[in-house]
């Protein structure tokens, strides 16, 4: 699809799934729209709600069987779906026809947040993001019904705590009672169970729910405090030193018998594709012969307050730079740490790591370079962090 315009590609999934035998079809949007132009979907692309109406009516037409639309218009100026007396439609906007939404870059959309949250209230353990709100009394059955949506939805309003989130809007036609039921309220609490070997301790569960990270990085940033707080008594902040400490993190599933057959998760996408699929997910310190661009490695050490100070000073016995350690460079480095080591054994365990990129890692090192950064920790320790950088990017 690279090179296609989002246009065409909304146009191509309506053609795929079109085919398939779907009888109810759920449609969210969230982003610019006007009345002349519509959706905005990029850079001067624009897709017009009259052209999505005529899309889903000749989709009834060819296949009577779908029947039902369920949409959720998170924009400015939101218009009814002109649809078919043969479809039902319930439809939820952000806002009235005649007034603009509101967006907030951090959080994201008010109205969507609390659609999902509508929706895994019980899964999330029943907790709204104003505290002590009680909205999930507005859903107490096993079903959620338009009706219960829209008092949830109001619920926030009237609470006065959520300025940026204006007066819903719902339009619908052609339903029958039964078609008010949405969905299904779960109620069994969603969590996802990461099995965490960090290096030599003993192996434990961490279990992470979804409403607490909307991004990867986030995620990741969880299990680092878990597994600073646990390993090594360290409590930290959001800072610089827990960013890198979450980098040498590797989230990954079993694909063989081997240490080797493993499968990295670097998206949400994959997190939820494995998990859906009950597999284990593993969390653990990224083995050093995996180190590679945008895949750091990395220890922490205990007691090595001169460590910066040695990897220094060996650069410039070396005469070379921070930037400048390519593969052989790395073995003249080695070679002066051994030698500058001899004397004492607290700095064995940095050459270990050292030795191991050198030899598990020489085909990755071919066209790269090691970048070697350092972080002081509380409690004695030093975070020694290893990323590989193309060397093309180098000037």
């Amino acid at each position: 699809m690279k090179g296609i315009k989002a246009d065409e590609k909304l146009d191509q999934a309506f053609d795929d799934l079109s085919k398939k035998d779907i009888q109810t079809l759920l449609f969210v949007y969230s982003g610019h729209h006007d009345d002349e132009s519509g959706f905005q979907l990029g850079p001067n692309v624009n897709y017009h709600l009259d052209k999505i109406s005529l899309r889903l009516n000749k989709w009834n037409e060819e296949k009577p069987q779908f029947g039902k639309v369920i949409a959720f218009l998170d924009c400015c100026n939101p218009k009814k779906l002109n649809l078919n007396s043969s479809l039902k439609l319930i439809q939820f906007n952000a806002t009235s026809p005649t007034t603009p939404a509101d967006s907030e870059t951090k959080e994201g959309s008010p109205f969507l947040n609390y659609v999902i949250q509508a929706f895994t209230a019980r899964a999330n353990g029943k907790v709204c993001k104003i505290k002590d709100c009680k909205c999930h009394e507005r859903i107490p059955g096993n079903f959620i019904t338009l009706h219960d949506l829209w008092d949830y939805l109001n619920e926030h309003i009237q609470l006065q705590k959520e300025t940026s989130l204006k007066e819903p809007y719902m339009n619908a036609a052609n339903i029958e009672l039964r078609d008010t039921l949405i969905a299904y309220n779960y109620d069994f609490e969603v969590k996802f169970k990461f099995k965490i070997k960090w290096l030599e301790t003993a192996e434990r569960n961490k279990y992470v729910r979804p409403m607490e990270f909307n991004e990867f990085e986030r995620l990741k940033l969880i299990l680092a405090k878990d597994i600073l707080r646990h390993v090594y008594s360290i409590n930290l902040e959001d800072c610089s030193e827990l960013s890198k400490f979450a980098e040498i993190i590797s989230l990954e599933i079993n694909t063989g018998p081997r240490t080797t057959h493993v499968q990295e998760i670097d998206k949400i996408r994959l997190l939820l594709l494995y998990w859906n699929s009950k597999r284990q997910l593993r969390c653990l310190a990224r083995l050093l012969p995996n180190v590679n661009v945008d895949k750091p490695v990395g220890r922490c050490f205990k007691n090595v307050p001169d460590i910066l100070a040695v990897h220094q000073d060996i650069l410039q016995e070396c005469n070379i730079n921070e930037h400048q350690l390519t593969l052989p460079n790395l073995l003249q480095y080695k070679q002066r740490l051994d030698k500058k080591i001899k004397t004492t054994r607290q700095y064995d365990e940095y050459m270990f790591v050292v030795d191991m990129i050198i030899n598990q890692a020489a085909t990755q090192l071919q066209d790269t370079r090691l970048e070697i950064s350092f972080f002081d920790l509380t409690k004695d320790f030093t975070l020694v962090h290893m990323n590989l950088v193309k060397t093309t990017d180098v000037q």
